[in-house]
């Protein structure tokens, strides 16, 4: 269980390493500099929950894994929010990762199956890595402000319903 553990947090260090800004080939995700800071903001909330999930499933603490990972869910503020990221492929994982993503993780953490669960959490991580491999937010060194895009369509899965999966 340690090496899973283990193997998890060096994904993690992956994520947060990457090309340095000259060689940044990333897609550039023009969004107002307050949006940018929230969704910034949004991504450090998410490493530090990540944290928890890790804890708390160290503990074998599997209601509180599913409690902890139901804050990713997608839900009205988030939904609110992700239509005016400029580009539908970044709207399509982002909704991937608030639903089917997070499902697969408290389904397995439903089961109270260790393995599962792991499995959940590295296929969710997996969901992280190919954003973050794919899209920046920050134009460096200019760093410039961009006015909000217009709102792209949400096609969020026919099956899911926040309140099926919301912590009881």
């Amino acid at each position: 269980m340690k090496s899973k553990i283990t193997l998890i947090l060096i994904i993690t260090f992956k994520i947060l390493l990457q090309t340095s800004w000259a060689e940044d080939d990333r897609i550039l995700l023009k969004i107002p500099f307050k949006s940018r800071e929230d969704f910034l903001r949004g991504m450090r909330q998410n490493n530090g929950l990540m944290e928890k999930v890790l804890r708390a499933l160290s503990k074998k603490d599997f209601k509180q894994v599913e409690k902890i990972a139901s804050v990713w869910l997608l839900d009205v503020k988030k939904a609110k929010n992700l239509p005016y990221r400029d580009d539908p492929n970044f709207i399509a994982l982002a909704v991937d990762f608030h639903t089917n993503g997070t499902v697969e993780i408290i389904k397995a953490a439903r089961s109270k199956n260790m393995e599962a669960t792991l499995s959940s959490l590295a296929n969710f991580y997996g969901r992280c890595n190919a954003c973050h491999e794919t899209y920046r937010v920050i134009e460096w060194p200019e760093n410039k402000t961009y006015p909000n895009p217009t709102a792209q369509p949400l096609n969020i899965p026919k099956n899911y319903n926040y309140s099926d999966w919301a912590t009881k």
